[in-house]
Parts: C-alpha cells; sequence; structure tokens
C-alpha cells in the first residue's frame, strides 16, 4: 500500500484527488494469485471484486430430505476454500457441494458444524430460545455459540453487488484535507452496542480476533494515510439516540480533553427502532446531537450512518427502523459536512438470501464478522472511494 505524501500548498481539489488514489490503493492486488489461490483483505470492498471472501453459511439439516445445506450471495464459479468461522480449520473439499447458490455439505457425517431445525429455535447447543412471538422463539447467545455453527466459504462469481456505498467528498472535505496533508486527526464515535463492537470476534475473543469497526477504520485510516488517528469511543450498549442526546455534553467533554475530533460517526437507530422510537423524536435528537457536536468543533465532519436491520425473525425488527433511513438522508442533505452510510438497506439486501443466524453473531442485532466488514469497508468507501 503506497504512503500518502505531504500535499503542501497544491489546491484542495487536487487533494482530494489525491485521497481517492491513496485510498484505492486498499484495492491492490485484490486478485493476485498465492498459495492459497487468493488474497485475502478483511477490510477491502466485497463489491468490487469477484471473489467472495469468506461469506457465512449456517449448513440447516432439511428433515425432509436429509440434506445439509444454506444459500451463497451469489452462485460461484469456483469454491476456493471452506474454514471454520475462527478461520483456523479448512475443510476437505469432499466434505461439500455446490448447486447454484445453494452450499451443500455431501454427508451427514460431515467435519463442518450444521444446525437442526430444533437448533435454530433455541434448542439445544450453546445457545438458547428468544421469544419472538407467543408459541415461537429463535436461537440466541452474547457468546461465541452461535457463530461457531458459521463456516465460511471462499468462492468466485459473476454476481452484481447491489448495494454500494459512494464516495462523499464535499462533505468530508475538512477532516480529507488533514489527511492528505499527513496531518494526525482526532476521531469520535458515538453509538449504541454495534459501535461499542457487539460482537466481533475481537470482543468476543476468538480467532481471527477482528476488532469492532471504529477500530478497525482507525486501523484502515492510519495505513492508507501514514498518520496517527486518536480514537476516542463513547459507545453504549443498549443505548437510543435519546441516551446519546442526554449523554452528549459529557461524552464531548472526555473528547476535548484530547482535543477536538475532526471527524465524528454516529451511530444509532437499533435500539430506537426495538423500542418504537417515532422517526420525527429520532430526527429531533440526532440533529441536536449534531449541533452539540458542531458546538464543540466547528469544523468537524461528521458520517451518520443508518443502523442495520434486526433479524427479521426477531422482535427488535420493527416497523420505525426503516423510517429512519429517510430521516437520516434529509439530514445529511441538509446540514454541511455530514456523511451519511448507509447500512440498512445493505442489511435488507442480506436478508434476501442470508437467514439472520448467517450475518448476525447474537441472531438478534449484533453483527457477525462478516457485516462488521461490510461497515468498515462502507465507512472508508464513503472516506476515500
Amino acid at each position: 500500500m503506497s504512503t500518502v505524501k505531504r500535499i503542501g500548498v497544491l489546491a484542495l481539489t487536487a487533494v482530494l484527488l489525491f485521497a481517492c488514489v491513496g485510498c484505492g490503493s486498499l484495492e491492490k492486488d485484490k486478485n493476485e494469485p498465492k498459495e492459497e489461490n487468493a488474497v485475502y483483505k478483511p477490510f477491502a470492498p466485497l463489491w468490487e471484486s469477484d471473489i467472495m471472501y469468506n461469506e457465512p453459511v449456517v449448513l440447516v439439516l432439511d428433515e425432509q430430505t436429509q440434506e445439509l445445506k444454506g444459500k451463497l450471495l451469489y452462485e460461484p464459479t469456483e469454491i476456493i476454500e471452506v474454514r471454520n468461522y475462527t478461520l483456523e480449520s479448512v475443510f476437505d473439499p469432499s466434505e461439500y457441494s455446490v448447486e447454484g447458490n445453494v452450499f451443500k455439505a455431501t454427508k451427514l457425517a460431515t467435519a463442518m458444524p450444521y444446525m437442526t431445525e430444533a437448533n435454530l429455535r433455541g434448542e439445544g447447543g450453546e445457545f438458547y430460545g428468544y421469544k419472538t412471538r407467543p408459541g415461537t422463539q429463535i436461537a440466541h447467545t452474547e457468546g461465541p455459540g452461535l457463530v461457531m455453527q458459521q463456516v465460511n466459504v471462499t468462492y468466485r462469481h459473476k454476481g452484481e453487488w447491489s448495494v454500494k456505498p459512494t464516495r462523499q467528498v464535499d462533505s468530508l472535505r475538512n477532516v480529507l484535507e488533514k489527511l492528505c496533508n499527513g496531518e494526525d486527526i482526532r476521531l469520535f464515535v458515538y453509538g449504541d452496542s454495534i459501535s461499542v463492537g457487539g460482537n466481533a470476534s475481537g470482543l468476543l475473543g476468538i480467532e481471527p480476533h477482528l476488532p469492532p469497526y471504529p477500530k478497525a477504520v482507525k486501523n484502515e485510516l492510519e495505513e492508507i494515510f501514514r498518520v496517527k488517528v486518536d480514537l476516542l469511543n463513547r459507545s453504549v450498549g443498549g443505548w437510543r439516540s435519546k441516551e446519546g442526546l442526554a449523554h452528549i455534553h459529557e461524552a464531548l467533554a472526555a473528547q476535548m480533553k484530547m482535543g477536538a475530533p475532526d471527524l465524528a460517526i454516529l451511530a444509532f437507530g437499533m435500539n430506537d427502532g426495538s423500542l418504537k422510537t417515532p422517526a420525527s423524536v429520532y430526527e429531533n435528537n440526532m440533529r441536536q446531537i449534531i449541533n452539540a457536536i458542531r458546538d464543540c468543533a466547528p469544523s468537524c465532519d461528521i458520517i451518520l450512518i443508518s443502523t442495520i436491520l434486526a433479524n427479521p425473525e426477531a422482535p427488535q425488527n420493527t416497523d420505525f427502523t426503516p423510517q429512519y433511513l429517510a430521516r437520516d438522508k434529509k439530514i445529511a442533505e441538509s446540514v454541511e459536512h455530514v456523511a451519511h452510510v448507509d447500512m440498512m438497506s445493505l442489511s435488507k439486501e442480506l436478508y434476501k438470501t442470508k437467514r439472520g443466524v448467517e450475518i448476525l453473531a447474537n441472531n438478534i442485532n449484533h453483527p457477525n464478522d462478516f457485516l462488521v466488514r461490510c461497515y468498515v469497508a462502507s465507512i472508508i468507501q464513503t472516506i476515500c472511494g
């Protein structure tokens, strides 16, 4: 990855153009072959390669056909390898086959993990049943029990990723100028448990120890621009935008002891939706949080993230959450230096093919490593292109 050089007195437009070159280096050699047939860069944009790296699949026993199978996002043209969730074990090709986008175990006595319909209801294993509605429940755990049932499939495909983030230079002009001039920056992150890191493998304490998305964004920016990024993450699990607003001055006081932030990432909405916060209230809370940041740091650029949707089978998935997307877009369009990252539409698209148990670590509302990677790639793409 090439070093972004100090720009000095060049015009800002040239600075930002150079930023695109620097950020583009994330993609360098993305398809270059090596011993394992592919170079794995966890946070490279999933939508810009013909290789899908480590897509999680849960094999489920079909009680009628007695087959173990799950669905991939795309139809593979080549299966490169299949690993367990921690990436420590590689499964022999004799263990699996693929028909269209359906990934199957070739035998019931497979070395790969799998779940039964009873397991999906939270019966047996290292998880328990979470009530969804009277008489029904789904598997749930905040530990590693569920992710260890996922296998990671790396494959080539000809599919087209439908929800892609866009570079938003105009909204992030201040922080990009600093980064491209080789200046260190301060990053302030404020959100709910997703921003805390639940349940990235790094937080669960298992391989491959993928960090929560705020730490990963810090690491990526430092590598791309060869600067130091001071991160303060004041996110709290369970918070809605209401609690975020109530405690924003306390959080900013802690930030200001380190210095004014150059970039702030705001990510509420999951708990707002679960607890049925009206969209107008959510929008007002977020606008006031942004105003508080601007009062302390007038030149701070802001990235506003629309939350992923909770598992469609979970009670946390309500009709309120989707309403926040239009509100977030409205804020970004009406407030200067606010960029928008749409994780909601991305997750909605994934749910068309994937079960919640395949992209969520707790099967309710916490991303697994795959979705954490989507967060990081989307944020970096928004900054760098």
